[in-house]
């Protein structure tokens, strides 16, 4: 389920960040993926956020989940991504529906952000 990576330890980790949300969630078979909700995935961030664990151990868990979502999409297993926000799918289709570079779209929002704080 969790790609190769170079370091053991990361391995292990991403294997036990990704047990830990599904029995978090109480997903049994792959199938159960499908139905993982971005409420499923602020969920478990504010549990995780709750132990107090360090910032840099919440995101690596996040990175973990949103990596398998990755690949999960990629392979038409699952439709989305619920560890990406709304955000992050409005950018992406605002990018392809105008066929803009990214860095075109973050000076266009500049911008606009600028003319905002400008008429403030």
């Amino acid at each position: 389920m969790v790609r190769q990576y170079r370091y053991p330890q990361t391995q292990h980790a991403y294997e036990n960040d990704l047990r830990g949300f599904m029995t978090f969630i109480g997903i049994h078979q792959p199938e159960d993926f499908r139905t993982v909700t971005r409420a499923h995935v602020l969920a478990w961030r504010k549990t995780l956020e709750e132990k107090s664990l360090a910032g840099a151990t919440i995101r690596r868990k996040l990175a973990a989940l949103a990596s398998l979502f990755e690949h999960l999409c990629e392979s038409n297993s699952a439709t989305h991504n619920p560890v990406k926000g709304k955000r992050d799918r409005a950018i992406l289709s605002t990018l392809l529906y105008h066929g803009l570079r990214q860095a075109t779209f973050t000076h266009r929002c500049s911008e606009v952000f600028k003319e905002a704080q400008y008429h403030r």
